[in-house]
């Protein structure tokens, strides 16, 4: 593989793929003497967000226009708005239109809360809301598909946290759980919500992992 040296406006240099360059339309020889070195219009402590991006594209040539990019780290709202503009600059437009999906995702899952009374109209083999934790999942088309069978209807009319933890453990489990996040439970339902085989130190663990999935956080 080719490797290149980006510097950054804060004069950083750093070695990464020749991908990179094709992703990034903005980017300029430095000089003519080295090829190899290139300025890009973006701060270091920015670089790392768009070189996950570069690294996810690597791993996904024949599909990533397709399917939807999941972000390595937990990133506040403001800075996401930040990197749609400097995508934008940079003319890294399949990140940016990534950013704006996920940005309009968020809009939209934020202000999504429903009341147990909501939830428990949909706990049947054909209109399944699970619950894991306060996140609402609405699984009602993954039932037929779903790989333990119908074991997963073991989960109506309880919190399915304890459920999940057991038996799916893999990154892949989360991703393919986070298509179907619909909302939150409200609040003061959640103490009201049935929990079996609950074992609270266990099951924290995995909370975070939800809430982070939730918002394409891999």
């Amino acid at each position: 593989m080719k490797f290149i040296t980006l510097i950054t406006l804060d004069n950083e240099e750093i070695e990464v793929s020749s991908t990179t360059k094709q992703l990034i339309t903005s980017i300029n020889i430095q000089n003519n003497n080295d090829n190899d070195k290139f300025n890009i219009n973006i701060d270091s402590q920015y670089i790392d967000f768009l070189l996950d991006y570069v690294e996810w594209v690597e791993e996904h040539l024949e599909d990533y226009e397709k399917i939807q990019y999941t972000f390595k780290e937990k990133v506040e709202e403001d800075y996401l708005n930040e990197m749609l503009e400097i995508t934008k600059d940079l003319g890294v437009l399949g990140l940016n239109d990534q950013l704006i999906k996920y940005l309009n995702l968020l809009s939209l899952r934020k202000n999504n809360y429903y009341s147990l009374e909501q939830v428990l109209q949909h706990q049947k083999s054909d209109d399944f809301w699970m619950i894991l934790d306060n996140c609402i999942y609405d699984v009602t088309k993954w039932i037929d598909k779903h790989p333990g069978g119908d074991t997963i209807l073991s989960g109506l009319d309880r919190d399915c946290a304890f459920y999940f933890e057991i038996y799916h453990r893999t990154d892949e489990s989360f991703k393919k759980l986070n298509k179907f996040f619909i909302g939150y439970l409200n609040e003061e339902d959640l103490k009201n919500v049935p929990k079996r085989y609950y074992d609270k130190n266990c099951t924290e663990k995995m909370i975070m992992k939800y809430h982070q999935m939730n918002f394409g956080i891999d």
